[in-house]
């Protein structure tokens, strides 16, 4: 008889906006079998959706929740829910992403079967009509070397990252995405938690952090997550995507993950963030997001005529 899977915390953090949270909780409760303590996170919610959170939550075992007054980021979101248990696995779960059945076993899985301090789900777009993995390919590999006597680090770009759509077993890679991630509980305590100053390239100085710790990053192909990034948005939900993507705070963040780990340069560039902002005007984000795909497409025919 195979043993128990052990109990978890779910942690559910706002990402960009609101108004999304409700589904994402009914997707968990209903994709998820084996025992969890959910923790969701309140930053400031608008009434109407805290009242529709609480509403769902009601009727609920094992649920915890934390106020905070006021606007936080997400890394402090994160480690507030994780200091709310003990649990020995701690998944740490945006509130714009639909689950699947088997999702968090299958991460435990490959968790105990690579031995991994850290695992990502197979995370999709879930806007595109065909699958496609949501990963920024400039951030697949770390590099360190040596320069008279000080570590450096760079990222390298992975263009193979859609290939592990046919990946059918779990696998050690260097990077993920962090909109959904389970921890071993220990992993998250060396790894020191989230940097609280961070507002963006989240994922980079997690990224370099579980490196430098030494902890193995686990992707499990089975656990498939769907992830919708808005819009759609709310007026009401405007002031948090405006905190949550500050110009001001997302510069501070770079400088600080570049000076922390002594990086050449990071991936991408400060005209993303600003970027953010044409979302909340559909035809300007319709057209921002066609000029990317040209370029992305233009990219992997170079890579096509060159390879041939």
């Amino acid at each position: 008889m195979p043993a128990p899977y052990p109990h978890v915390t779910v942690v559910l953090i706002a990402r960009e906006r609101f108004s999304r949270t409700v589904r994402t909780i009914r997707s968990l409760y209903e994709h998820t079998t084996i025992p969890f303590t959910l923790v969701w996170v309140d930053v400031d919610y608008p009434e109407r959706y805290r009242q529709e959170v609480e509403a769902a939550l009601a009727v609920r075992d094992n649920v915890r929740i934390i106020r905070f007054d006021r606007y936080v980021n997400a890394c402090t979101q994160r480690n507030a829910g994780a200091r709310a248990t003990t649990d020995p696995y701690l998944c740490l779960l945006e509130n714009d992403n639909d689950l699947s059945p088997g999702w968090l076993e299958a991460m435990i899985d490959a968790c105990e079967r690579l031995d991994a301090g850290v695992c990502s789900p197979l995370l999709l777009e879930g806007w595109r009509p065909f699958p496609f993995i949501h990963h920024d390919p400039a951030v697949g590999h770390i590099r360190t070397w040596q320069e008279n006597g000080i570590t450096v680090r760079a990222f390298d770009p992975d263009h193979t990252i859609q290939e592990r759509l046919q990946w059918t077993a779990p696998r050690i890679v260097d990077t993920s995405e962090n909109h959904v991630l389970l921890f071993r509980r220990a992993a998250f305590e060396r790894m020191g938690g989230f940097d609280e100053r961070v507002f963006t390239r989240q994922l980079c100085d997690m990224c370099m952090a579980l490196h430098a710790a030494g902890i193995r990053i686990a992707l499990a192909p089975k656990a498939i997550v769907k992830h919708y990034a808005p819009p759609p948005f709310a007026t009401d939900e405007f002031p948090y995507f405006k905190f949550i993507w500050n110009v001001r705070a997302c510069e501070r963040s770079e400088a600080l993950i570049a000076e922390k780990w002594n990086i050449r340069q990071l991936p991408g560039s400060m005209d993303f963030v600003r970027g953010q902002h044409w979302r909340f005007h559909p035809i300007a984000y319709a057209a921002w997001w066609v000029v990317l795909h040209f370029i992305y497409v233009g990219r992997l025919m170079r890579r096509f005529v060159t390879s041939s």
